[in-house]
C-alpha cells in the first residue's frame, strides 16, 4: 500500500518561488478549491469532502425528494454537477446532534 505525502502548512522551503509557495498551501488545505466562488460547480466526486457522507448517500438523497437536497445541473450528456452554495446551504439546514 502506497503511503500518502502530508503537506505541513507551516512548511515553506527555503528559496520557494511564490507559486511553489502557493501551490504548498493549496495541497496543504483541501478546501481551498472550494473557497474562492460559492457559484461554482461541484462534481459528484466532491461531495465527500464538502458534505461529509459518502457519493452513494448523496445519490440517495439526490433520489429522494423529502430529504430537500439540492437539485443536480446537467452539463454534458454524461456530467452533471451542484451548485456549491445550494449545497452549502443545505449542509446549514441539517440537525446537528449533541
Amino acid at each position: 500500500m502506497a503511503k500518502r505525502l502530508q503537506f505541513n502548512s507551516s512548511f515553506t522551503p527555503d528559496g520557494a518561488s511564490p507559486k511553489q509557495k502557493k501551490e504548498l498551501q493549496r495541497a496543504s488545505d483541501p478546501w481551498s478549491r472550494f473557497n474562492h466562488c460559492k457559484h461554482q460547480i461541484v462534481r459528484p466526486r466532491d461531495l465527500p469532502s464538502i458534505l461529509g457522507i459518502s457519493r452513494t448517500t448523496c445519490w440517495r438523497l439526490s433520489k429522494d425528494p423529502e430529504s430537500g437536497f439540492p437539485k443536480r445541473i446537467r452539463l454534458t450528456s454524461g456530467c452533471v454537477g451542484y451548485y456549491l452554495n445550494q449545497l452549502l446551504e443545505w449542509l446549514e439546514t441539517r440537525q446537528v446532534l449533541d
